[in-house]
């Protein structure tokens, strides 16, 4: 697989990858709370996923990394994909199944 390393193109992926399982996935307006992840996805199976997209390189903002501390305190589902490549995309869709809780 050739590495997926802009945000857009993540986001494209992502949408794909949930579309193929049925889940749902909502783009989050920033407006309304600084720094909230960029999507959240229904899952068939009734879980409810948090994502924050990033370019490769990229860091999380002071407020997008408080919304991650307090997802994960509260015991919600949440992941920073900054690139889908060979060696992170099974974890990803572990992640998108049901196989792992935060990354």
């Amino acid at each position: 697989m050739k590495a997926i390393i802009s945000e857009r193109a993540i986001g494209t992926w992502l949408r794909k990858e949930c579309t193929n399982r049925g889940y749902k996935i909502i783009k989050l307006n920033p407006a309304d709370y600084t720094g909230i992840p960029d999507r959240m996805i229904l899952t068939t199976d009734g879980r409810t996923l948090y994502v924050e997209l990033k370019s490769q390189g990229a860091t999380l903002r002071p407020m997008q990394n408080a919304w991650k501390e307090w997802l994960i305190v509260h015991k919600h589902s949440y992941m920073v994909i900054d690139h889908v490549d060979d060696v992170n995309v099974d974890s990803i869709l572990a992640f998108l199944c049901g196989g792992v809780q935060n990354i």
